[in-house]
């Protein structure tokens, strides 16, 4: 016998043959049969090993089996969405218990407490390949097809989130590389208007026109391609002339030399011409070009020394006589009596206005606050009318109502210091501005009747445009004091009088200037210089010496040196005489 055959024998071994079968459940049927096994290593063996003879025969019978315990089961609901660098897979979860080889459904409590799995599960978390990537910069332009560029980096994809992990440009070398760029903007542009050429301006210098030529464009791959105007319809098209600036146009005064002293001793006047040029200066321009500009003195006072064995000189008559818009001579005898005025004056006196005045609004010098001017109904062609108030304030000037007619000719005129300005339409409801403190007003009309209704007031100043020691005199006549210089002693421009009376009216002044000690300037640096504001016609007085002078419009400007008022004194007065002279805009069509 054997070794192996004392180790081995029969032992049994049960399965299931059907699922109830005639039985109610748990029941079920079962097949006993018997094998041969190694009792020693308990693993099966060949039959051979065993007692054939001995087997025990197969039987059936009833067999029962408890339930199975309750458990989650999960499913996926989804593939996996990444291919690779790890994704999360969607899983459906139910509580089941499995009875017969079949799962059946349970309520979740029956699975408790075995935690219940969680709703995602890893899925290929192997890491992906790495592969060139790119970003993109902004498009060329916003329609009409551009390009845009593609600026490549090396990467490789992470999880499903479009996140990716930045690698070394080295591991995808050899990789395909994206292209540079990439079409973008594609859309269409909207039709606009181009100014596709522009002629030259109408004028080398100063204000002129220009002539340009427009097309209705579109923009296409990055250029203008012209479209039929039709498109652009619906647009604002541009002006076809427009103004233009090449250059400023520079005008100037030139002045000659001055001529010799008009007497041989004592005191007497030296004269020189003056002449606006433009900016060629190819010739003299009309005076009016250069106006804006101080108009600098034709005539001053000389010295010719002391006279032997006379006590004092008559001066000699001119060399020349002035031309056109020149300066007129000053009195300049060094006797201090009072010279003769001449003939046309009027009363000094308060009543002296009336006369000048008119009836009517026309030629009154208005000096309140506020006021209303009335300028329509019959009366001159060209009415004028002024505005004062005190340094260091600015008028307003509102037109009420307006009938003139443009068309015709007729205007309003506004003139002042700093202050020029012509118009006519669209005058009612309009409001004006001084920049200084006086303003003069000229209605020109070509019709009797019609005018303007006028209202103005008077507020302080934004800034200021004169100086500390500068005086304003207004009214027909007054007394004239050299201006007293500031706290410190010191006015280096120099004070000024300013002297306005109603419009229409002259202005003739009468003073004596007296020398009161001597001073650290010289002759050139003291001295008093008359200024008349219709003409720009400029007089220079020197030393001491009785001073007489007339104007040709109803303001003017005296200038008092910081030499002449360190070392001189001035005492006199002006009046109105009766006017031949226009107010401002005189050569105004």
């Amino acid at each position: 016998m054997p070794e192996s055959e004392g180790r081995t024998g029969w032992a049994p071994l049960s399965r299931p043959l059907s699922a109830w079968g005639p039985f109610l459940p748990p029941a079920g049927l079962m097949e006993l049969r018997f094998v041969c096994v190694d009792s020693g290593l308990r693993t099966p063996a060949q039959e051979e090993l065993c007692d054939v003879a001995s087997k025990p025969r197969s039987r059936r019978g009833v067999c029962r089996a408890a339930p199975c315990p309750a458990r989650w089961e999960t499913r996926a609901l989804a593939p996996c969405p990444v291919t690779c660098g790890g994704g999360q897979l969607p899983l459906a979860v139910r509580c089941v218990r499995m009875d017969h080889g079949r799962a059946m459904p349970l309520p979740h409590s029956e699975c408790w407490p075995a935690p219940r799995p969680g709703p995602r599960e890893d899925c290929s978390p192997e890491p992906c390949p790495a592969r060139w990537r790119y970003k993109l910069a902004a498009c060329s332009v916003s329609c009409g097809g551009g390009v845009v560029r593609r600026m490549p980096y090396c990467a490789r994809a992470r999880g499903e989130d479009e996140d990716e992990e930045v690698l070394p440009d080295a591991q995808c070398r050899g990789l395909p590389r994206p292209r540079p760029q990439e079409a973008c903007g594609l859309e269409p542009c909207p039709p606009r208007w181009k100014v596709m050429s522009l002629g030259p301006c109408s004028a080398s210098c100063g204000l002129g026109t220009a002539t340009r030529s427009v097309a209705c464009v579109r923009l296409h791959h990055g250029q203008d391609a012209a479209v039929d105007e039709a498109a652009c319809a619906a647009l604002v098209r541009p002006r076809a002339s427009i103004p233009c600036i090449v250059a400023d146009c520079t005008y100037r005064w030139h002045v000659g030399t001055w001529t010799q002293c008009s007497v041989s001793c004592g005191d007497g006047i030296r004269r020189r011409r003056d002449t606006c040029l433009g900016p060629q200066a190819q010739g003299p321009m009309p005076a009016d070009f250069c106006r804006h500009l101080p108009k600098p003195p034709t005539v001053q006072s000389c010295w010719a020394g002391p006279c032997t064995g006379q006590a004092t000189l008559s001066p000699a008559p001119p060399e020349e006589a002035p031309a056109p818009g020149q300066t007129t001579a000053a009195s300049a005898g060094a006797a201090p009596e009072w010279p003769q005025p001449r003939a046309g004056r009027l009363s000094p006196a308060p009543a002296s206005q009336e006369r000048v005045a008119e009836s009517s609004a026309c030629g009154r010098q208005h000096l309140e606050p506020t006021g209303t001017i009335d300028m329509r109904g019959p009366g001159r062609a060209d009415c004028v009318v002024a505005i004062g108030r005190p340094l260091g304030e600015v008028v307003t000037l509102q037109v009420l109502e307006s009938s003139l007619n443009c068309s015709a000719g007729e205007m309003l005129l506004l003139w002042g210091r700093l202050t020029w300005r012509k118009t006519c339409r669209k005058l009612s409801g309009t409001t004006f501005r001084s920049k200084a403190n006086t303003l003069v007003v000229r209605q020109r009309r070509v019709r009797s009747g019609g005018g303007v209704l006028l209202r103005y007031s008077s507020r302080p100043a934004p800034g200021t445009f004169h100086r500390e020691c500068d005086v304003q005199l207004f009214g027909p006549w007054g007394e004239i004091e050299s201006p007293s210089m500031s706290a410190d002693g010191r006015s280096t421009a120099g004070c000024r009088v300013f002297i306005d009376v109603a419009p229409r009216a002259r202005i003739a002044v009468h003073a004596l200037a007296t020398h009161t000690g001597a001073g650290p300037g010289g002759a050139e640096a003291s001295y008093v210089l008359i200024r008349d504001i219709h003409s720009l016609r400029t007089t220079t007085f020197q030393r001491q010496q009785a001073i007489y002078w007339e104007s040709e419009g109803s303001q003017a400007e005296m200038e008092f040196s910081q030499g002449f008022l360190q070392t001189h004194s001035l005492r006199g007065q002006y009046w109105t005489l009766h006017s031949g002279a226009q107010e401002p805009g005189r050569a105004l069509p």
